[in-house]
Parts: C-alpha cells; structure tokens; sequence
C-alpha cells in the first residue's frame, strides 16, 4: 500500500520555497483586493481623523491639569506600524502624560506575580518634586496613589474619564473641524482606552485615547522583562485593569518597529495572515499575529538569516501561517518581552485546538493542488478563503518581480 503524504496526516508540512512559486501571483491577487488600502480612501479618512483628534486635544487641554501634564501624542497601531489591512478604520493614540518630577527618581518594579507588569513608585520623585508647580496639578497626581506612593492605574483612568466626561460631555456630538466640515463623534470606553466612534459615509471609525507615561532608554525596565541595547528606544507604561492596581502594562512599540522595519516582506505577510484570518473569523488579536513576527524577526537576527524575509511571498505565507498553526496547536504564545506572559493563556483548549486544525487543513489542502499542479483550483480555492468570487478578480499577469519594490513601500503608512 502506498504511503501516505505526511501533510494528510493533520500536521502540515512547509515545503521548499521554490515549492510554492504559484502561490506568488495568486498573493499578488489578494493583495490588491483585500490587503491594500486605498490610496484615495485612506487620504480621506487619516485627514479626517487628524482634524478630529486636533480638536479633541484642543478642548481637552482646557483643563487645568491636563493641560499641564500633556506632553504629546503618540500614534501606535497597525495604521502607524505599516500592518492595517483593507481600510484605515481604527487609530491608536497614547496621550503621553509628562509627571513634572525627576523620572531617575522614579522606581519601577517587577510586579513577581504578572508577567509584562511593572508597579510604579513616585514617592521619592514626589517628596523632591519642585514647589513651583502647580499645587492643583500635584494633588491630583497624589490621589492617583496609594499610601505607599505606588501608582494606581484605576485611578488614573477615573481622572481621564472625568476630564473627558467633563470637557466632551457623552453621547453623540456634531464636532466642527478646521476644514469646515461638521463630524459626527460618539464617545465609548474599550478597557484601558476611551474611545472616539468618528462617522464617515457609511464607515465608522474608532479612535483609541489610552493614557500612558513614557521613560526614556536610558531608563531599562525591570527584569525578566526584555531589554536588548540594539532596539533600545522610549518605552512606556500603560493602564490596564487586573487583579491588582497597582500593576501597569509596558510597551515597547518603538522597539517594536525596529524590530521588524526594513524587512521586505514581513509586513506584507502579516497583511495577508491579518486578512486570512478576518475572512475566516479565527479569533485571533491582531497584535497576537504581530508577536509572531517579532519572534520571527528575533530569531534572524539571533542565526544572520539576513535574506530571509527576501523568500518568495509565497513561501514565507505558508511558513508564518504553519507558525500560527504551531502556536495554537501547543496554545502557547510567549509575550515577547516577557516569555512568562502567554498570550493565548485565555484561549480554551478546544478553541486553540479547532483553530489549528483550520490552519493545519488550509497548508495541506494547498500543498495538495499544488503537487497536483492544478493552477486554477489552486487559485480558486485560494480566493474563497480570503472570501473573494472568482468574478471579482481577472486572473492577469501579476509577476511578484514587478512587485518588488512596492511590497517595503505599501508596508509602511505613516503620513508624517
């Protein structure tokens, strides 16, 4: 009896690159239908949202205290990072808090209970703090503490959301901008971020206002967090609800772009693994199928694969999505800057397990057509998971070499 290909067996198998040198043109495809963003389109809408925003700042900064702690916006986010996929209908936005006090003062612990969690004292910096600021400013940054001078990120979000009840008030609004148009705006809250649901057309686009505080590179987080000096940048602490409240969050979204910047293709593959799994509802967080490639990245760095994201799209699309298929069937997903944090921890086991088997069944079904040499139904089946009807998309002569160039530049879309 005839042995049985390994990839029918249920564990798929990543072949050779030049393996999967039909998959090129079919990704070309995909990308010009369901990943790319319209040019015209995300104009129109970035424009928007930065006038909104303006205007927001504006009117938040007519208090007091926020006008003295505000130092800037920080623009995060799949948009900022070049990895939004389709519409730019999401916007993240840390409002960066400046704490008027010496920031070497200021002692950041591990928190030894959740990983890539700090706890923040400030009672040092607060006792030598200057008697010229502001006394109003001063006492509200008290009452975000406990006795012991350790931050509360509860009650930092109850200040912003007081500030912001105050000075946006609730419900739906019509917001003038400076272009002159008027923009419908409701005001919502999303765990740690409040969020702005700005109308256009028939879209609605959510823009999340997080409070964060930024230390900069000098200042290294505690251990076992990680801290590598070649992507060392300003790193931040962020508010989020959990058991504890003195415990904060920490991100690293500049070293987060240094990591994966400058890669040719990684960008575009996590599109396409982002858009793969919004056709096929696999409840996956973006930033999920982010860490993924910032591992990747890592582990060029770590072994001099300099050349490896120069691979056919192909076959880098079947090696990121087999790793998503390794994740879930183990349903591990170590945080990258901190492997104690597994951020498939909340999965359930059958969930992880029938995703996997999803992805598992997808690389073999296409590894199949494709020893079958069946070019059409390789392409057909290619379109229905991305959820595309054959007649949306003429079959054309998309070479991925006249596409070399523009896959770095459609990577990146920041605007300023």
């Amino acid at each position: 009896m005839a042995a049985v290909p390994f990839y029918q067996m249920g564990v798929p198998v990543v072949e050779s690159e030049e393996f999967y040198k039909d998959l090129d043109p079919i990704l070309d495809e995909i990308n010009l239908k369901c990943v790319k963003m319209d040019k015209d389109i995300t104009k129109q809408y970035v424009n928007i949202i930065f006038e909104v925003v303006e205007v927001i700042i504006k009117e938040l900064k007519n208090d007091e205290v926020f006008n003295k702690l505000y130092s800037k916006l920080d623009y995060v986010g799949s948009y900022f990072d070049g990895l939004r996929v389709a519409k730019p209908t999401e916007f993240d936005l840390n409002l960066i808090m400046k704490v008027p006090c010496d920031y070497k003062q200021i002692v950041v612990e591990n928190t030894n209970a959740k990983a890539g969690f700090v706890k923040v004292n400030i009672s040092k910096a607060l006792q030598n703090i200057q008697q010229s600021n502001n006394e109003k400013v001063i006492r509200t940054i008290k009452q975000w503490c406990d006795n012991d001078g350790y931050l509360l990120e509860n009650k930092v979000r109850q200040w912003l959301e007081g500030v912001i009840s105050c000075r946006l008030g609730h419900g739906t609004k019509e917001v003038p901008v400076p272009s002159g148009r008027m923009v419908r705006i409701t005001f919502g809250k999303s765990g740690p971020a409040f969020t702005l649901h700005v109308n256009i057309g028939s879209d609605v686009i959510d823009v999340d206002l997080v409070f964060t505080l930024q230390f900069p590179e000098t200042m290294q987080p505690p251990g076992p967090i990680r801290w590598n000096s070649d992507l060392a940048a300003c790193w931040m602490i962020v508010p989020k609800e959990s058991t504890d409240s003195r415990f904060w969050r920490v991100s690293f979204p500049y070293s987060e772009r240094k990591l994966t910047g400058s890669k040719y293709k990684l960008k575009l593959i996590n599109r396409h693994l982002k858009a793969l799994r919004d056709a096929r509802d696999l409840q996956i967080a973006s930033y999920f199928i982010k860490t993924l490639f910032l591992w990747e990245a890592h582990e060029c760095s770590m072994y001099n694969r300099t050349r490896f994201w120069e691979k056919r799209q192909g076959y880098l699309f079947i090696y990121m999505l087999n790793k998503l298929y390794v994740t879930l069937n183990e349903k591990k997903l170590p945080y990258y800057w901190h492997k104690g944090n597994n951020l498939f921890d909340k999965l359930t086991q059958p969930h992880s397990i029938n995703m996997a088997n999803q992805i598992s069944r997808v690389i073999s079904k296409i590894n199949d057509l494709i020893l079958k040499k069946d070019k059409e139904k390789l392409r057909s089946y290619i379109l229905s998971l991305f959820k595309i009807a054959e007649n949306e998309l003429p079959i054309g002569d998309l070479s991925l070499q006249d596409k070399i160039g523009k896959n770095e530049e459609n990577s990146s879309c920041c605007i300023f």
